[in-house]
Parts: structure tokens; sequence; C-alpha cells
């Protein structure tokens, strides 16, 4: 991740997108509990959040001082963020009742003096189109003008915010953002936006490592949520028309995306255009919301600008040998690869060094490493790119210690 702008992502519900979040660097995670309800679910989550280095952000539009006491005891967030009007001289007075610290909101309705004051008694503070929340307008950004740079370090920009927002916004004005809309597709998270807005404040991903699931098959695997260092799971679709060696069990890529709430990548192995919007087109269909990247597999002549991946992220697969090809082909560089190594180590080895120019001229990009990654193919990319992401399947599937060994190797490349 390469900013320090902070990202609240809003309306947190499951574990499992939770755990995304927070591995992908999301620094507020918001959790709504409108009145005073206590719910033995909720408190699950945010036991979940702050046990695994997250923040919760309780946002409620209750007033009364004593119930907004009783809820954070219960819940024990990291904040409450007040999603109604409140006057400064009030938010010190329930500060100085909690033990979590607040959010208030300020909207283009509120005073410029009134938000200069909440502000200056404040850490943080969310500047949303309006109080009803969730609705995707976008915020008119007035109250800018009458604030110093100071105050609005502080202030989360809320309200329609999108990647083309982000694009948008003149990046030194806000501390940060507050996204919920966008997140959500069919009144449900969406993993693939929640990756795009991310990455558009942030930066891509750097050093995470995905599990294929295609080398699962009758293998016990356990919840996303349970599984420490794994940045999501990995499948191959491919009945055999670009490789006609490969071929996977279509069913169970099929049923194993739709049913399990976590981020998926589909590899797709395709021989034709055609086909491949036909693949994507219909695992859009199963489940979008799942779905964060879709790897192409490259050959020569493949018009990748025709395929549409919709929110999922289009990343380009090429294997080792096609990577002359693709460098005659495309230029610029796509903006997210995945490099296919060798199977054997000293192959690997060997192709590492025989296009270490071309990888270490990628490096700025979004890029994975693919084909029977272990500790050895780790050590020898990191040697080439620092910043590299790694796709493991049999190596982590038949002994998941070697995921944290993996991850211990990047963290100390890193460090």
């Amino acid at each position: 991740m390469h900013s320090s702008k902070k990202i609240k992502l809003c309306k947190i519900e499951s574990i499992a997108f939770a755990k995304y979040c927070i591995d992908m660097g999301v620094d507020l995670l918001g959790v709504h509990v409108l009145n005073s309800a206590i719910d033995a679910n909720i408190r699950l989550l945010v036991d979940y959040i702050q046990e695994h280095g997250g923040n919760t952000v309780i946002l409620t539009k209750e007033h009364d001082p004593d119930v907004i006491k009783k809820m954070m005891d219960y819940y024990r967030p990291s904040y409450v963020q007040l999603h109604s009007p409140i006057a400064a001289s009030a938010l010190t007075s329930l500060r100085g009742s909690l033990s979590v610290d607040v959010i208030p909101v300020i909207t283009d309705e509120t005073k410029a003096s009134d938000a200069r004051q909440i502000i200056d008694s404040s850490n943080l503070v969310i500047y949303d189109s309006s109080y009803t929340g969730g609705t995707g307008q976008p915020n008119k950004q007035q109250l800018v003008a009458h604030l110093s740079q100071e105050q609005l370090d502080k202030v989360l920009l809320a309200g329609g915010v999108t990647p083309m927002t982000v694009q948008d916004t003149d990046n030194t004005v806000f501390g940060g953002y507050d996204v919920q809309s966008y997140t959500r597709t069919n009144k449900r998270h969406s993993y693939a936006r929640a990756s795009r807005i991310i990455e558009a404040i942030k930066g891509h991903p750097t050093g995470m490592v995905d599990v294929s699931l295609t080398d699962a098959i009758n293998v016990p695997v356990g919840s996303y949520e349970n599984i420490p260092g794994l940045h999501g799971f990995h499948l191959d679709y491919s009945v055999g028309n670009l490789y006609q060696e490969l071929k996977v069990d279509v069913s169970y890529i099929e049923n194993t995306v739709r049913l399990l709430d976590a981020p998926f990548t589909v590899h797709i192995f395709e021989s034709s255009l055609s086909n491949y919007q036909k693949v994507i087109d219909h695992l859009m269909l199963l489940a979008e919301n799942n779905i964060v990247c879709i790897n192409i597999q490259y050959f020569p002549g493949l018009d990748i600008d025709a395929i549409q991946t919709y929110d999922a992220k289009k990343c380009i697969s090429i294997y080792y040998k096609d990577i002359t090809e693709y460098i005659k082909q495309r230029s610029p560089y796509d903006e997210c690869l995945s490099i296919i190594l060798p199977s054997e180590n000293p192959r690997k080895l060997k192709a590492i060094k025989e296009y270490s120019d071309f990888l270490i001229g990628i490096r700025d990009l979004e890029v994975w490493f693919d084909r029977r990654v272990d500790t050895f193919t780790v050590n020898e990319v990191l040697r080439v790119d620092r910043s590299a992401n790694f796709i493991a399947g049999k190596f982590i599937i038949y002994d998941w210690s070697n995921l944290q060994t993996i991850n211990t190797i990047i963290h100390d490349t890193h460090v």
C-alpha cells in the first residue's frame, strides 16, 4: 500500500469481508447499530475486527448519552460515529462520558463556524453529503473554502465516493475518504468494488499471497476468515480449449465461487475472445460480488482490450515463454500481470534470470507469480521484485503452516 490517506468502509456486515478490508489496509470499518438494539452477532463481528488489527466504528443515530454509553460498553469498538447533528459543546460532554473516541458528522447544512468548532475539538470528522447515509449522492464540498488545511487533514470525505471521485479530488485537500454505497451491489458487499476503491486510495496490493483451490478438491479448507495471511482464493477455469491437457471440474469451480463468502480470482483459459467473454458473463451472473479479479491467459494475437470484466480487475496472465510476444504486442504494459513460471525450480531460476530486465521493468505494476510456488520461488522472485505477490497451490493446501512461512519471508524482505 502506498498512501497515508485514511479510508473508512461502512456497513460492514460479514466477518469474511471485514478480514479482507483489514488485510487490504482499510483504516476504519463502520458497523451500523442505528438504534439502541443489542445484537450478539454484531458483537461477534466487532470482536473479530478488534482482535484482528482493525478499528471498528459503530455508526448510530442515537442521541441519548446514557444509551450510547451502554452501547459502547457492550460492543467495545474503537470509535462511535454520531450520524446526526451535534453541537461542539454537547460533543465535548459526550466524549467525557465514553471510553471510546467520538467521530462526528458534518454536512453542507452545518454552519461553517460550527464545523470549525466541531473539527477543532475532534481527532477525526466525517464530511458527508447529508445525514441520511448510503445514498450515493456526491458531496458538494461547500465547506472546503471555510476550513484550513490543518482542519481538513482531520476530515474524511463521504457521499458518493468512487474511484473516479478519488481521482478527480485534489488529494491534498482531505485526510481520507468514507465509502459505503459504492462497495455494495445487490444489497451485499462487493469484494471487487472494495478492491477498486481501496486501491484508488491506498495503491495496488504488494506482498500478498493467494491460494489456489483448484488443487484442493477433496482436501478440507478452512473458512477464509480463519486463515491468517491469506489475501484470497484462486481458481482455474479451463475446459481444455486453450491447453487440451488442462481441464478442471467446472461445476466445482462454479459452486465454490458462488457459495463461499470470500474474495476470488478466477484464472480463465480460453482459445478465443468470444469464449472468454461468455465465461466471464456466466461467472458474473453466478457470483459477481465475490470475484475480485479475472486472470486472462494471454496468447499472441489475443485482443485483451476487447474483454470486459465489469467490476472485477482484469489481470493478464503470461506464460513465461510468451513474454517476448507480449512485450511486442503491449505497450504500455497492463497494470496487473500474472507471470506463470516453469514448474521445476532450476528452470524457474533460469527463466527469472533470462527475463530479469522485463521483471525489473514491471516492478511498479501489480505483479503476481504463479505455478508451484514454494519458498525457493518466493526467495528468488523477491530478489528481482520486492513488491511481488504470489499464487500458491499444493505447497500450502497440504500444509497450511507454509502460508505463514511464505508471509514471513515476504515480511522480512520488506523490512
